[in-house]
């Protein structure tokens, strides 16, 4: 059994943000039996710091706690919160990281780091 985790999907009000999370996990589902935990997006500050604890909850729980074989994590950064405090409770289960270019070159200043 496979969990998927990512921070975005597609919805109503936007249908094109993170589909590519959404068309992976349905051809996964074809093969795997396969879980997801996801956030849509919204513009709210307050709305989405809720939202973010509610799923920084949920993927802790569900890979600390949960009996799966794989978590397979879309972006690295704002999904390491969750998942690096889970792994110390779940070391047997295996942990895929799909990173994506923002991971590896951040898109806002204050995400980069200074060079040396």
């Amino acid at each position: 059994m496979i969990l998927v985790v990512s921070n975005m999907y597609p919805s109503k009000k936007y249908p094109n943000y993170g589909v590519f999370v959404k068309n992976f996990y349905e051809q996964l589902s074809l093969s795997e039996k396969t879980d997801i935990i996801y956030l849509h997006k919204t513009t709210s500050k307050v709305q989405k710091l809720i939202k973010y604890l509610e799923f920084y909850g949920k993927t802790f729980r569900q890979y600390a706690f949960g009996k799966y074989e794989v978590v397979y994590v879309h972006y690295a950064g704002y999904n390491a919160p969750p998942i690096l405090l889970a792994k110390m409770f779940n070391k047997s289960t295996k942990l895929i990281v799909n990173v994506h270019g923002s991971d590896v070159t951040p898109e806002k200043n204050w995400k980069k780091r200074p060079t040396f």
